[in-house]
């Protein structure tokens, strides 16, 4: 049997209150404890003879009877045990003294032992034994062991028999309400504080709170709602009152019951004014007002939290919210000031209000309130010209005008942007510029701009995309040398449109012919004229025959022409000319007759409203003369 060290060997003095403290009854205590004496001088007693059964023998003379020092040792080391009785009071006091110290782990302990060895499983000192069991086990987060001990305190002493007072029992059902609430078994846990409130009424104001919160967490706030209700209605004196009237506040909240969120948390703010949950309160009524759109009343209530509660974790809260909704309204110099002079806020810097200013104008940009994006980042300019956005700011403006078509203010913020080179707005702004100043026929401009850009960009496609515009804006202005030098790298590009390559390729054959490259310019045309469906085919089926006509190689070009004719195209005006060609072939070779046989058909089916009709008389009127010469 193990004997506690702590037991004294003399006869101790004691309280009357420390023996009569665990049962309420000082005959009770001295009952229990005369009990269990008994039980302890029972089992002493049986040990100490297997102890000394172990040496003796029955060979043995009396001489070596007397000598045996080993059964004497034991002797007489069970005489220094303190008496049974000693031992059972220090066994009887030790649980609810440990558990007082908050040494839960001895306070378990002997509960355990008392409970295992006590023979009265049905007075009230067992049921407090289990009570004060069952919380150490709690205290140390043990839940399922205090549900055990619990759980046979109240099915072992129901509240009918009188044996354990209503209060500890309701307690009991609390705390078995509490272990479920741990494990998240929330309808079992309501289920147990109802059971206390049945209990005890008069002092189940925690296990009500606790209920409605369980209510909360499985998604019944209407219900939630009426039990924190009947809280404060029923215990107007409660320590539970500023809860409740929080977490019926977060109640309505969840309902999308903004008024009665608001008259609750206000309630709360108004009676418990120094209460931890008063800040809360404010800085949920100033986002309820914010989310109703109610911005003005949102800011006064963040105000009101911090001026009415400096340097605390809540109004560091409202300060921090309520710069963000002073930046989203493009307020800050609003804040800036209310900071500089509010107790317990540090006043804004310069830095900070060049950050705030400029992330105020951004936010209004990326709401799509462009008019006023530009008030903004035109005002930061003005404010901080040398600021850390400057950039990030001419940039936006140049966006807001490049979409509004603006052309003198795009130009102006995207010009300065494309200066930037490191700034990572640099390329998007330069591709911006050039295709800004190539649809506003500013053909220098897009020429300059997108030169930059290819010189700049990473980009395949951004690159190919600046390529094609600088040809084709080369195209425009007849920079044809421009052309020339610069259509290879394009063209031999596999990612280009094959459409685009005929496009370019069409403006390199022409850029050749005016510097006289035939040789250079059929290559191109005969690709070219592969397809007459498109308009840059048509045309060079036509060009290839003309250069033929024009070098005076004649059978060329009508080979050409009565190809042309036979393939056809959908573009008439083209396969018009190469008819008009082919009369002046057929009066190069003399062959007046066909030449005038086509002019005629052509005349007759020939409808467009163009130059056609003037060639093909020109050419009638010079056959005339011919023939009549």
């Amino acid at each position: 049997m193990e004997i506690k060290r702590n037991v004294p060997n003399n006869t101790v003095t004691r309280k009357l209150t420390d023996i009569d403290g665990p049962t309420g009854n000082l005959y009770e205590s001295v009952t229990i404890i005369a009990k269990r004496a008994n039980q302890i001088s029972t089992e002493l007693k049986q040990e100490l003879n297997r102890k000394l059964a172990d040496f003796s023998s029955t060979t043995d003379s009396l001489e070596e009877t007397f000598e045996n020092r080993e059964q004497i040792e034991i002797s007489k080391y069970y005489e220094r045990i303190p008496k049974p009785v000693l031992i059972a009071t220090e066994e009887f006091l030790d649980g609810e003294v440990y558990f007082r110290e908050g040494k839960h782990k001895q306070a378990a302990r002997d509960y355990t032992q008392y409970l295992n060895l006590t023979a009265d499983r049905k007075g009230r000192t067992y049921g407090l034994a289990l009570y004060g069991l069952g919380y150490t086990h709690f205290i140390q987060k043990s839940y399922q062991e205090a549900f055990k001990q619990f759980n046979k305190l109240v099915q072992s002493f129901p509240t009918s028999e009188g044996i354990i007072d209503k209060a500890t029992l309701a307690d009991a059902h609390m705390r078995i309400g509490d272990c479920f609430f741990h494990s998240r078994k929330y309808t079992a846990a309501e289920e147990s504080y109802d059971k206390a409130i049945d209990t005890e009424p008069s002092q189940a104001d925690y296990a009500v709170y606790q209920k409605a919160f369980t209510q909360g967490l499985t998604g019944r706030y209407s219900d939630k709602v009426g039990t924190l209700t009947y809280l404060t209605e029923t215990y107007p004196h409660s320590d539970y009152f500023d809860d409740a009237l929080y977490e019926k506040g977060r109640a309505y909240v969840q309902l999308e019951n903004g008024t009665q969120a608001i008259s609750t948390f206000e309630q709360l703010t108004s009676q418990f004014p120094q209460s931890h949950y008063a800040p809360i309160a404010g800085n949920e009524i100033a986002l309820i007002h914010y989310q109703s759109n109610r911005i003005r009343a949102a800011i006064q209530t963040y105000k009101s939290v911090i001026t009415n509660y400096p340097n605390s974790e809540q109004a560091k809260v409202a300060m921090r919210d309520l710069k963000s909704l002073y930046v989203e309204e493009n307020m800050v110099d609003s804040y800036v000031e209310f900071a500089s002079q509010t107790q317990g806020m540090v006043a804004v810097n310069v830095n900070e209000h060049d950050s705030l200013s400029y992330k105020a104008a951004e936010m209004t940009y990326a709401r799509g309130d462009e008019k006023a994006a530009t008030e903004g980042f035109t005002k930061y300019l003005g404010q901080f010209p040398d600021g850390a956005y400057t950039t990030d700011a001419q940039y936006y403006l140049g966006c807001i005008y490049y979409k509004a078509n603006n052309y003198d203010q795009a130009k102006k913020y995207l010009s300065i942007v494309t200066t930037r080179r490191s700034s990572k707005y640099c390329e998007e702004a330069t591709r911006m510029l050039g295709d800004l100043a190539y649809n506003n026929k500013d053909y220098n401009l897009a020429i300059e701009a997108y030169g930059n850009l290819i010189e700049t960009t990473g980009n395949p496609t951004t690159k190919l995309h600046a390529q094609t515009h600088r040809l084709r804006s080369a195209w425009t202005i007849s920079d044809y040398e421009m052309i020339i030098n610069e259509s290879d790298l394009v063209l031999n590009n596999n990612k280009l449109a094959p459409e685009t390559a005929t496009e370019l390729r069409y403006y390199r054959a022409k850029a050749y012919l005016t510097q006289s490259k035939n040789e250079s310019a059929i290559e191109d045309l005969r690709i070219l004229a592969k397809d007459t469906r498109n308009v840059y085919g048509a045309e060079a089926k036509y060009q290839l025959a003309q250069i033929y006509y024009n070098i005076k190689q004649y059978d060329n070009a009508e080979k050409e022409v009565l190809d042309y004719i036979n393939v056809s195209t959908p573009h008439s005006y083209w396969l018009a000319r190469s008819f008009v060609l082919l009369s002046d072939v057929y009066m190069k070779n003399e062959k007046y007759i066909e030449a005038k046989q086509y002019l005629i058909s052509l005349k007759q089916s020939y409808q467009a409203k163009d130059d056609i009709a003037s060639m093909i008389e020109e050419r009638l009127k010079t056959l005339e003369n011919m023939t009549n010469n």
